[in-house]
């Protein structure tokens, strides 16, 4: 991940000695020296040392064991995703983004929570230089790779639930609009994550970012900017449009069916701009309906009429459950990112390790949430999937309730 460091005064204090990002662990020697170069008594000394480093190691062995179980329910949660996506005959836009965004954070997994894990093991860096770049720039770059996969989730969301006629009559198909704005977004991912590999090299074993050429607030600001703030802001102002969006069809259906009168009701029910639609034309909508539920689609339409004309009030559930799922996602990657953005930051003009020493503990569990933004992903999806999944894989059921229908 990007400037994930188990110490959060390893950053200042390098800064202060020459200039250099100390991105690995501090080792107790480190503490030990510092009390001898101050004269402390020799036996306080030793003791004082010999329970902080306790302490440390302690802390160093909870915090390996949460990156395990996160690197688990990561790997794991990811891969059932992306294979039950990818095991469907029919693939719609929606899936290609959702298994973009799957991929996205099991690369986190291995590229970024896996190397974490090693180095944390390990200590010291022992690869040569060329890895140190490698290491510094993959992480880099899928934490962008996340981030950039939930704007473009919520783009493409935002276009089908504010903008259908236009989806409708592009020219484009909705899997190459798909395709191209996924690859899009990981070639931007690269690019942002060129900085890391030109700040990072290899110093006594042990793989750093060098400050010598760019000031370290700076870094930590642009850092923010592009890895969060930005695209927070992009991604809640989709939201809050698809929300409104939808606020305003059910507003406007609920209008149109108290203007009904009774005997249409029995007989008819009204289209998409409040046109009476025979029972035979219903009948025949519901087949469709059924039929592509069946051919492969995540979630069943279950409105008359065009589902996607926002003007006529009517909205499909299925719809507006993808853009529930996707506001639980970017709810929790707000929840997740926001206190490790903030914290870096202050600790980056603040100093925690001078100012409040007691405070840079806490730094470590805290990186440990934008590990736990991955790991929630994959089970936000099974919450609102698992069932839907389910029953396109029981073709009977789906046979049984058209006829059922039809019969009626």
């Amino acid at each position: 991940m990007i400037f994930v460091d188990s110490s959060s005064s390893a950053l200042n204090d390098s800064i202060i000695d020459d200039g250099v990002s100390q991105l690995a662990i501090t080792t107790p020697f480190t503490l030990s020296s510092t009390m001898w170069s101050r004269g402390t008594n020799c036996q306080e000394g030793f003791s004082n040392t010999t329970t902080s480093v306790h302490k440390t190691l302690e802390r160093d062995r909870i915090g390996l064991v949460i990156q395990l179980v996160l690197f688990t329910i990561i790997l794991v949660g990811n891969l059932s995703v992306i294979i039950a996506l990818l095991s469907r005959n029919v693939k719609n836009q929606m899936q290609l983004f959702i298994i973009n965004l799957a991929a996205s954070d099991l690369i986190v997994a291995l590229g970024g929570t896996l190397a974490q894990i090693i180095e944390n093991i390990t200590v010291q860096f022992f690869a040569p230089a060329p890895v140190c770049k490698l290491v510094k720039y993959m992480g880099s770059a899928i934490t962008y790779s996340s981030s950039f996969a939930l704007i473009i989730l919520s783009i493409d969301r935002a276009e089908a639930v504010c903008r259908p006629l236009r989806v409708s009559s592009s020219r484009i198909s909705g899997r190459t609009k798909a395709r191209l704005m996924i690859s899009v977004a990981w070639m931007a991912a690269g690019l942002c994550g060129t900085p890391a590999l030109i700040l990072s090299e290899k110093v006594s074993e042990t793989c750093r970012f060098n400050f010598k050429r760019v000031n370290v607030q700076t870094y930590m600001v642009a850092i923010a900017l592009t890895v969060f703030i930005i695209p927070a802001c992009i991604i809640a102002a989709c939201h809050v449009l698809m929300v409104v969006t939808i606020w305003r069809a059910s507003k406007l259906q609920l209008s149109n069916a108290s203007g009904d009168t009774g005997g249409r009701k029995s007989i008819s029910s009204t289209g998409p701009s409040g046109d009476l639609v025979p029972r035979r034309s219903r009948l025949a909508l519901t087949r469709n309906t059924i039929h592509g539920a069946a051919s492969g689609n995540v979630l069943l339409q279950k409105t008359i009429g065009p589902p996607h004309h926002p003007k006529g009030g009517c909205i499909s559930r299925a719809k507006v459950k993808t853009v529930k799922m996707t506001c639980v996602i970017v709810t929790v990657y707000i929840v997740c990112w926001c206190p490790f953005m903030v914290w870096n930051l202050v600790n980056t003009y603040v100093n925690f390790s001078a100012t409040a020493p007691h405070l840079s503990k806490y730094t470590p569990h805290i990186q440990h949430l934008v590990t736990l933004n991955s790991a929630a992903n994959p089970i936000i999806f099974w919450i609102f999937n698992a069932g839907s999944l389910k029953r396109n894989k029981n073709p009977t059921s789906i046979t049984a309730n058209t006829r059922a229908l039809t019969n009626k």
